[in-house]
């Protein structure tokens, strides 16, 4: 069974003996998902399923790590499509590009199309509401976050014991983010092309 976020809180405060409240250990639960948000690979699609010919952009998510190079264009109707690379917002190239809000296409058509462009994305950040479901990135992810929280909590507590107990943990929270890393890579390397050029 997998481990949700409920089990990283009942984990930690188990381990500490102490009872903190969900949404002060979901604080800590958040902060290391952002440590752990470069090594996670995840890997996301963004679609427009109807790009109108008169629309140039369109909203970008707001989770974007990294852009793949590439994107597709499908005109409607058609079986071929368009392979477009990505341009600076200001390079008059043919391509698709990115300015920090929205996404826009930089050639001249005169058809509706499908656009699909791959990127890599930050983690979901679990709220109370969402303690039941699983961390991005599974079981490992989990007893990562478990390590970190108790050093949060260890390093909190100002003891010389505590403050021992605090670098284990960061030192265990480090090994769990290198295993991830190295496990996350080699499944973004193992996953098939989206599309052929």
């Amino acid at each position: 069974m997998a481990l949700t976020y409920r089990d990283v809180i009942d984990a930690i405060n188990s381990r500490t003996e102490d009872a903190r409240s969900d949404e002060e250990i979901l604080d800590d639960i958040r902060d290391g998902l952002v440590q752990l948000g470069d090594v996670l690979f995840l890997q996301t699609q963004f679609v427009v399923d109807r790009w109108e010919a008169v629309v140039d952009t369109y909203p970008a998510p707001t989770d974007v790590q990294e852009f793949r190079r590439y994107a597709k264009l499908t005109p409607a109707g058609s079986t071929g499509y368009y392979r477009l690379r990505r341009v600076a917002p200001d390079e008059a190239a043919t391509g698709w590009y990115y300015d920090g809000t929205n996404i826009g296409l930089r050639m001249t058509r005169d058809f509706d199309g499908r656009f699909e462009l791959w990127y890599l994305r930050a983690p979901s950040l679990p709220t109370v509401a969402t303690v039941d479901d699983q961390p991005d990135g599974g079981d490992m992810v989990a007893q990562a976050l478990i390590k970190w929280g108790l050093h949060v909590y260890y390093s909190r507590q100002g003891d010389e014991e505590s403050a021992q107990l605090a670098d284990r943990f960061l030192r265990g929270f480090n090994n769990a983010r290198e295993a991830i890393f190295v496990a996350r890579r080699r499944l973004l390397a193992a996953l098939p092309e989206r599309f052929k050029a």
